[in-house]
């Protein structure tokens, strides 16, 4: 089968390979894969810039059709419709993974990035890794699923949002996007940053009837959240686009005794000093990745359309146009 693979270390390294379709075992669901989601984690990979195993075939963002099912699988039929979870592995021993925190194992594996992802023809899934999807989500929606979990854990479960508070949130990508919506779902006004290469992006979210957008190459944020809160700050930051020099600004516009919440992979090192955190008495957390709670919840917020995905969907590419893809991604011209 054909599948995009990191072959080894260091920058580049991506080729469309032949390979065998993976073996389903016992435990596991082989997916015939419809369609797969493009992350930054996948540029990131391309560019040396995180952990992860080689050789590995990419894409952490797949959805399908189950093709063949190992004798243990039970509730899922061939033919059936199901996204995949891309944290396929935790010890299931430590205190991370004992109280439903497996994404933090020290141990964990992930599709696309440790082990074998859905950028090819066919996927191997623990049972315990695949959601069923109903028939009203698209394909192109379900390979949207993973962002969406990553925001429903960051903010319904890391970073609780109030009625009435204002969040900021910086980086206007897909993860960015929908917790502006989740945001403001939940009773927020929410304020989303970027710069002027996020133009199509910011549109897009302004389409999406997020109430503020922000291009901060022609607007000057801080005097847009000071004017949103009373000279207060922002109740919440979520800070989405993994830009490093982002981190202290976002710190000085946060309220005090404010929470901030780091979700996207940071570039490089961060340097300022802590007392920006200690005079604020703020709140500092990450969010890593998803939940088993935030796969069911996201999954039911697209059915009911209390999210709407179709909109980032802006390119949709074959598996052999790789290259134009992931060109496409860096121009920021797609979500």
């Amino acid at each position: 089968m054909k599948a995009l693979m990191k072959t080894a270390r260091g920058a580049g390294n991506i080729q469309l390979c032949d390979i065998p379709v993976p073996e389903c075992l016992d435990d596991e669901v082989l997916i015939k894969i419809k369609a797969v989601g493009l992350c930054g984690s996948d540029l990131h990979i391309e560019q040396d810039a995180i952990p992860y195993e080689a050789p590995v075939v990419l894409g952490h963002e797949f959805c399908g059709v189950i093709a063949e099912k190992g004798r243990d699988v039970k509730g899922f039929e061939i033919g059936g419709r199901v996204v995949a979870e891309n944290v396929a592995s935790g010890c299931g021993k430590c205190e991370m993974c004992l109280t439903g925190h497996h994404q933090i194992c020290a141990t964990r594996k992930a599709q696309g990035i440790h082990i074998n992802g859905g950028f090819a023809e066919y996927s191997a899934c623990k049972q315990s890794n695949v959601y069923k999807i109903p028939d009203s989500i698209s394909f192109e929606e379900a390979a949207l699923m993973e962002p969406v979990t990553v925001c429903v854990h960051a903010i319904l479960e890391q970073t609780p949002v109030k009625p009435g508070d204002v969040v900021l949130i910086t980086g206007p990508g897909s993860i960015g996007i929908i917790c502006a919506m989740i945001a403001k779902a939940s009773g927020a006004e929410v304020i989303l940053a970027g710069t002027g290469s996020d133009a199509n992006r910011l549109e897009i979210a302004r389409s999406l009837g997020i109430q503020r957008v922000v291009n901060i190459e022609t607007e000057d944020l801080f005097a847009v959240v000071f004017a949103a809160t009373n000279n207060a700050g922002a109740d919440v930051v979520l800070e989405c686009s993994g830009n490093a020099q982002s981190v202290f600004p976002n710190l000085c516009m946060l309220k005090a005794r404010g929470v901030y919440n780091q979700i996207g992979v940071l570039s490089s090192d961060v340097h300022f000093n802590l007392n920006i955190i200690l005079i604020k008495e703020a709140t500092v957390k990450a969010s890593l990745s998803h939940s088993d709670f935030a796969w069911k919840r996201a999954i039911k917020m697209v059915a009911s359309r209390q999210i709407s995905l179709k909109p980032l969907i802006t390119h949709k590419f074959r598996l052999e146009e790789w290259e134009k893809a992931f060109q496409t991604f860096k121009n920021r011209e797609g979500v």
